[in-house]
């Protein structure tokens, strides 16, 4: 009984560390690893951990770093670009297909200001989190049995 409670106090410290490593597998395969359109080569989308480690109760926090807030949450409709007042010499003109422009007409379609209508959250990091909670509750339940069996 001894081996066993001796067993069982280091069970929940390391399995906190293979949870996490399950999590972030499962959130890595849902996402994309760089997010095309922010910066010259695409922002990368990374996940990272925080380990506490108390004898009692170990836990970790598992987060996104880079703009993982561009495609988990909604977008509201906003103006683009979103300032008005320009430092620079130039400014800047965005390409909107018109009907116009599209049949030959005077407007090629090219706007200093557009109107974006917002956009819907894919929620990938959410989706990665709870397809990883499964297999994390199959690992806590499987280390005690393991921890059992090997010593009875």
């Amino acid at each position: 009984m001894s081996r066993l409670s001796a067993a069982l106090l280091d069970i929940p410290q390391a399995t906190v560390y293979e949870a996490v490593a399950v999590a972030e597998d499962a959130i890595h395969a849902s996402s994309p690893s760089r997010l095309r359109g922010v910066g010259k080569r695409g922002a990368p989308l990374n996940v990272r951990h925080t380990i506490t480690t108390t004898a009692e109760n170990p836990a970790a926090l598992v987060f996104g770093t880079g703009p993982w807030a561009l495609i988990e949450f909604d977008t509201r409709a906003h103006r683009e670009p979103r300032s008005t007042r320009r430092r620079r010499a130039r400014q800047r003109v965005m390409v909107v297909p018109s009907a116009a422009g599209a049949r030959g007409g005077d407007d090629p379609g090219l706007r200093t200001i557009v109107n974006h209508p917002g956009t819907k959250g894919q929620h990938v990091f959410e989706r990665g989190a709870r397809a990883a909670e499964p297999a994390i509750a199959r690992l806590f339940q499987s280390q005690v049995e393991v921890a059992m069996r090997a010593i009875f």
